[in-house]
């Protein structure tokens, strides 16, 4: 009856909006924002990432820091990684660390 039909329809959704999440992640995954900044960087950079980020993975901020380490040591500007001992959520030890850095490259 009915609830067949509309079972293939939830179905036939679902496979759709899984399509589309599959497509959305290998779309995020290509890119890189490495890649849309300046090749000769001048302004100092901080990154700060908790170790225990459920939300944003410590190794995201590993390689992006790795892979932009060496366009800011080639033009001797200040880039620095701190890898908390925290969650995603910025904590006083963090927001500490962060005024400090503010304060001596600005």
């Amino acid at each position: 009856g009915s609830w067949a039909v509309m079972a293939v329809i939830y179905y036939v959704a679902m496979i759709s909006h899984q399509g589309l999440i599959r497509i959305f992640l290998r779309y995020m995954a290509e890119i890189d924002p490495c890649l849309y900044l300046i090749e000769n960087e001048s302004r100092p950079m901080l990154i700060i990432n908790g170790e225990k980020d459920d939300w944003v993975p410590a190794n995201f901020a590993k390689d992006f820091y790795e892979k932009m380490k060496s366009k800011y040591d080639k033009n001797n500007t200040e880039i620095e990684f701190n890898l908390a001992d925290e969650s995603h959520y910025f904590s006083n030890d963090m927001r500490d660390h962060t005024i400090k850095w503010l304060n001596k490259n600005l």
